[in-house]
């Protein structure tokens, strides 16, 4: 599992030829690296009782994301090793497309996780410790690279499938929240 994996061991199975984590696993992991520096943004109390129930709800449904996440890691790596068996067992082009079809879908999963985490991303840089802004601005930057680089992952899958996928509709979404993000930085580093 690569959960389980040190970082000496997940830094030696990304640099073997047939690396096991991909870049899939890889990307999914990012974007949940940048939500958990996100949550360094997070004060332990906020000055009211309405900001402090709007950060538990927001924290908790940022860790929920984050934990979905690892699965996710782990799902790109089981749907892509059997692709690449029916690969190499020579399966008919029927087994091909629905094996790369699920492989797919983790990907795709880490953009929604990814995007949803940016959206609620506001209130903590809004809100947040100034001290760790820094820390909100590399994580808005990371989860914008993992929604990019999951739609990589899709776009050279998709070209052997047919698979309904709006590339345009998703960067835009990924490039406001990102700006937006930015916007708030900018304003509590004034």
């Amino acid at each position: 599992m690569m959960i389980d994996f040190t970082v000496d061991k997940l830094l030696e199975q990304t640099r073997k030829k047939n690396a096991n984590p991909g870049g899939g696993a890889l990307v999914s992991l990012i974007g949940n690296l940048a939500i958990n520096l996100l949550l360094m943004v997070d004060r332990k109390s906020y000055p009211t009782i309405n900001l402090e129930i709007k950060a538990q709800y927001r924290k908790k449904r940022l860790l929920e994301i984050s934990k979905r996440l690892e699965e996710v890691m782990q799902e790109d790596i089981d749907k892509i090793n059997i692709l690449l068996k029916a690969y190499k067992n020579e399966a008919d082009q029927k087994e091909i497309e629905i094996k790369t079809l699920s492989a797919i879908k983790p990907p795709r999963q880490t953009i929604d996780l990814v995007l949803e985490a940016m959206d609620i991303s506001d209130f903590f840089l809004e809100n947040g410790r100034i001290e760790a802004i820094s820390d909100g601005q590399i994580a808005n930057r990371l989860m914008k690279e993992a929604v990019m680089s999951s739609i990589i992952n899709i776009e050279i899958n998709q070209k052997h499938v047919t698979y309904d996928f709006d590339k345009e509709y998703i960067i835009n979404r990924c490039n406001k929240l990102y700006d937006r993000n930015v916007e708030i930085i900018k304003g509590r580093n004034k």
